[in-house]
């Protein structure tokens, strides 16, 4: 990446797949456009010109990326925080599917009818199974970052998981302790900090069957809505 090349993300105004990279952006410190669409007007008109037709979309001068993995890889390379030995790399790549895989069924449980009439039978089943397996995988590779003390977006990718799931299931973030600790310590690194009580953060995490996720964290103001491209906004409070 040319350090003097303009970079740009594209994204809806959601935390979604470009959150990790928002995150790994902070981190490295490098100014970036956050563009979000935000009606159907705009969506309408960008999606045919999309390479796979989604988001997010990342430019950095002439160079654009789509592809949420892709991106983050991509930016974690041109900051060098990629090891040099295969065998390094190959532990990042087992980090990164892995808490992928576990993202992804999170975000397809949301889908389902379940999602707010039986929440315990997933939190105690599938999302409990993904997160010994996670924890373990920290215990074994990690330090103070989830793989070694180097940050990278590894730790990018697993913080906005385990959000989430601070978000929804707390009780069950709580009790796998390394994943529970490892939120906390990178929540307040000093970046991370600055861009959650900046108000830049969106409020949304993402959709789902009942409509859009809000943190019940955020300072959501009155008559604040969400504004998204499927829907009519949608009231937040």
């Amino acid at each position: 990446m040319r350090r003097e090349s303009k970079l740009e993300l594209l994204y809806f105004n959601m935390r979604g797949r470009a959150e990790a990279a928002r995150l790994l952006l902070t981190i490295v410190d490098a100014p970036f456009e956050d563009h979000r669409v935000r009606n159907m007007q705009h969506w309408g008109e960008l999606k045919p010109q999309l390479p796979f037709g989604s988001l997010p979309l990342f430019r950095s001068g002439s160079f654009v990326l789509s592809q949420s993995h892709a991106i983050l890889r991509y930016i974690a390379g041109s900051y060098e925080l990629l090891p040099s030995s295969f065998e390094s790399q190959s532990v990042y790549d087992e980090a990164h599917l892995a808490l992928s895989e576990a993202q992804e069924d999170l975000w397809q449980f949301a889908w389902r009818k379940d999602y707010v009439a039986n929440p315990k039978a997933y939190a105690e089943g599938r999302l409990s199974h993904f997160l010994e397996n996670l924890q373990s995988h920290l215990i074994r590779h990690g330090g103070e970052c989830w793989v070694g003390n180097s940050i990278s977006h590894i730790d990018c990718l697993a913080y906005v998981l385990l959000d989430e799931l601070r978000a929804f299931f707390p009780t069950v973030l709580s009790s796998f302790t390394s994943l529970y600790e490892f939120h906390a310590r990178f929540e307040n690194r000093p970046p991370i900090r600055t861009y959650i009580d900046s108000g830049r953060r969106p409020v949304v995490f993402g959709m789902a069957l009942h409509g859009p996720k809000i943190d019940p964290a955020a300072n959501v103001q009155p008559g604040e809505v969400f504004e998204n491209p499927w829907t009519e906004p949608v009231p937040l409070a």
